[in-house]
């Protein structure tokens, strides 16, 4: 199966996750001793021999055909401009009178003052659903808070109260005191996926219940009500305002563009009572608020919410509410991958039917915390129940390859277990409906009820809070990890996945002790990546990568040097030592030096080519998509392809290059041509630059002489591929004064007879209509062949003109 990853292969030292991925080396086979692991805070890095593939959610560690890949639920690495992932960090900068983040998929500028303008700039390079790379220019979003106090901005690293919890140790931009009650913050949301949030901070009983931010577009924008899965389109003819009702979402696109937009998550306002954390019965004081969007002038739009219904509820200040924006075109940054949990605590329910509920009543992914439980509340409302989901976009691991190790690493905030009676904790296999979102109705999305196959597990006592624990997976359930797609794991109680159809036994009741069967793990929601869940593989291929590209053309030839295409096309046969393999992707680049590509006129990076291509065939035509080509310039380009495995290749060795004519509609010449046999060669002057699907009157001059007592020439028009040519020429004909041909598309005209040693003017004159772009050469030679020369005269000219 074809796949295009995003990897991008480099060979230095790299950082990985402090805990879980040093443990997960440590369990690994010998071969992969060769890493160095550096004290807490260092690097692991590879040795010679070792090469580190990246992608949007994972790093890959390659000996030979064995590689490790330490796998994500989350976005961790972004692509940059020159093709190469690094990892995320967004952490603001003062820079330029700005606070600048633009380690990410997109760059945000926050101003300095609360009433300055700020940018977002969706300049993301790669698509995580369709797994491949994005080529369009950015996409810019203008912010600006309405009715705020311009106080000055500052850089702060604190906790910040989010919808999915509390985030620790953040960067955020603070504008104190622009509410009258309250604050602005601008600040970097990186849980599934790096998100843009516009937070307002209230900190008392405010005044002020309504709160606007200004947003434009510098280009035309289709703007949607994203309801689940469906998509409203605005008719902004129609209508001036534009209301999102609770939990809707905004898609805005670039118009015409499905790849380049911007996503808001609208209308949120919640309190700063964290009781929830740690009581499963406190509920959490959030909800969720209409929004409306008018329109003003041009691409430019009032985004205004009122929460003042929600200060009836007594809130417990700081109060928050947000706007949430996503470098994707809809605001869900869950793509490929979601974890979560899902619980059955409704009062005075058996044990039975708790456990064998079909639906259970809460779902939640999207907390900072997945809390895995089963335990008895106690007589008067009944059990609880809450199963684990956690889930991996693991379509990076080649189809082809053998799983040899996997472990699962999470990070426990907490755990409990009332009884020490040896409760645990095991990873088996989930199948949520969707790999997106989670729905009450997953409660039971397991193989079964009772006694699932479990991956691996450990005793709650075992586990220590604050830091990893790792489930290595046994071997029967390593054909869970999905080559192709997404890896759905499953986090149960052991109570609750041994537990038998006869329920005769009730292992989650620890003497009536509430609460007493818990452990609570850090999701992808988390902030950043040094506690989000991890799916560590070892793996290997038999594959070997393609071979060096050979045959290179350009427009089909090779090295031309009057390639007319503004947009030249290019092509290479693929080779590879592994007959049954294909080509899927490519990466061409073009410089200005034959040996030096370090900073390349255009880069195309991976991009999965328009139909597979088979060992020992040419690739289907490459167009130029880089920056304006400049005329008489020699440029040069080298290609590499990825095959059906994701092996990347090598770099073509054969120097390829093209030249693009002057496509000049005039041709002068400048120095006289001499020719002494009857083999007709291209002018190396007289030599016109046409568009395609063109037509063109053509006139011209050309003056010949000769040594020659009995002196001649004979003349032909080349035309570009396809084009119809009807050109005359007047002229000294045999013994006839004047005369006159009519020449079609190549044809060579008969003698033109020319006066020894006087310069002869033959007259030139017809139309051209072409299909495709080309030159329109004039080709000439004697037409009796003779040791003295004949000659065409410097002052000739050729010329064009479109009708």
């Amino acid at each position: 199966m074809s796949k295009n990853i995003g990897h991008a292969r480099t060979f230095a030292s790299f950082s990985f996750y402090k805990q879980g991925f040093l443990y997960f080396l440590s369990a690994l086979p010998i071969l992969f001793f060769i890493f160095v692991i550096l004290p807490s805070g260092g690097d692991v890095a590879a040795s010679s021999g070792a090469s580190l593939k990246r992608g949007y959610n994972h790093d890959t560690t390659c000996v030979g055909n064995t590689c490790t890949a330490v796998i994500h639920g989350k976005w961790i690495n972004w692509l940059d401009a020159d093709e190469e992932w690094k990892p995320i960090n967004t952490d603001f900068r003062e820079e330029g009178g700005e606070f600048v983040m633009d380690a990410a998929p997109f760059k945000f500028y926050a101003p300095s003052t609360a009433a300055g303008v700020a940018r977002m700039v969706n300049d993301n390079r790669f698509d995580a659903v369709n797994k491949e790379n994005i080529t369009e220019s950015p996409f810019i979003m203008k912010i600006q808070a309405r009715e705020v106090n311009d106080v000055p901005g500052r850089m702060v690293r604190g906790d910040i109260v989010t919808p999915a919890g509390p985030h620790r140790n953040v960067s955020y931009i603070l504008y104190e005191g622009a509410y009258p009650e309250g604050d602005l913050i601008y600040y970097i949301d990186f849980g599934i996926a790096p998100r843009l949030a516009k937070l307002v901070r209230i900190n008392s009983t405010p005044t002020k219940t309504m709160y606007t931010f200004f947003v434009s577009y510098d280009e035309d924008i289709d703007v949607g009500k994203v309801t689940g899965r469906s998509r409203t389109a605005w008719n902004r003819s129609a209508q001036n305002i534009f209301r999102v009702e609770h939990g809707d979402r905004l898609s805005i696109h670039r118009e015409g563009s499905a790849k380049r937009g911007i996503g808001l998550r609208l209308g949120q306002v919640w309190d700063s009572n964290l009781a929830y954390q740690t009581n499963s019965k406190a509920e959490r004081n959030i909800e969720k608020v209409s929004l409306t969007l008018a329109s003003e002038s041009g691409n430019s739009y009032l985004l205004t919410k009122d929460i003042s219904s929600f200060l009836d509820t007594n809130p417990v200040y700081p109060v928050y509410t947000d706007t949430y924006a996503s470098f994707n075109p809809d605001a869900d940054s869950e793509t490929t991958s979601v974890d979560g949990r899902v619980a059955d605590h409704e009062q005075n329910k058996s044990w039975t039917d708790t456990h064998d509920s079909a639906t259970g009543n809460y779902a939640f992914d999207n907390e900072v915390e997945i809390n895995t439980s089963c335990y008895y509340v106690g007589s008067s409302f009944g059990y609880s129940i809450q199963r684990g989901f956690i889930l991996f976009d693991t379509s990076s691991i080649p189809d082809d390859s053998t799983i040899t190790l996997a472990t699962t690493s999470l990070y426990f905030n907490s755990r409990s277990d009332g009884n020490s009676d040896g409760d645990g904790i095991g990873i088996v296999q989930s199948r949520p409906a969707s790999i997106t979102s989670l729905s009450t109705g997953d409660f039971d999305s397991f193989d079964q009820l009772h006694g699932d196959a479990v991956a691996s597990s450990t005793q709650i006592l075992a586990i220590t809070a604050g830091q990893y624990t790792h489930f290595q997976m046994a071997t029967t359930s390593l054909n869970w990890i999905s080559s192709t797609s997404t890896t759905k794991l499953g986090v149960r109680h052991t109570g609750d996945y041994t537990e038998n159809s006869s329920h005769t036994n009730d292992a989650c009741n620890d003497g009536g002790l509430p609460q007493s069967n818990t452990a609570n793990f850090a999701s992808a929601d988390e902030t950043g990546t040094s506690k989000d869940p991890i799916l560590g593989v070892v793996y290997s291929v038999s594959s070997d990568a393609p071979l060096a590209p050979t045959d290179l053309l350009t427009e089909e030839e090779i090295n031309p040097t009057q390639v007319v295409d503004t947009t030249p096309e290019f092509s290479a046969i693929f080779r590879d030592g592994e007959t049954g393999d294909v080509a899927t992707s490519y990466q061409i680049q073009v410089a200005t030096s034959s040996s030096d590509f370090t900073s390349p006129f255009w880069n195309s990076g991976k991009t999965t080519l328009s139909s597979t291509t088979p060992v020992d065939n040419r690739i289907p035509d490459i167009s130029y998509d880089g920056s304006a080509l400049t005329a008489s310039t020699t440029y040069y380009w080298r290609i590499r392809f990825w095959d059906n495995d994701d092996f990347e290749g090598a770099w073509s060795t054969t120097t390829a290059s093209f030249v693009l004519f002057d496509v000049a509609l005039k041709a002068r010449k400048s120095a006289d041509q001499s020719k002494t046999n009857s083999t007709l060669v291209d002018d190396n002057h007289l030599q016109l630059g046409l568009q395609p699907s063109a037509s063109y009157i053509i006139d011209g001059v050309i003056m010949a002489s000769s040594t020659s007592a009995t002196p001649d020439i004979k003349v032909a028009f080349v035309g570009p591929s396809g084009a119809i040519t009807d050109i005359g020429y007047i002229g000294a004909s045999g013994t006839t004064v004047r005369g006159a041909e009519h020449l079609i598309s190549s044809t060579t005209s008969t003698v033109i007879r020319v006066v020894a040693n006087t310069a002869t003017v033959v007259q030139i004159h017809g139309t051209v209509q072409t299909t495709s772009g080309g030159v329109l050469k004039l080709q000439w030679a004697q037409n009796t062949t003779n040791a003295n020369e004949t000659r065409v005269l410097r002052g000739s000219y050729l010329r064009a003109e479109e009708i």
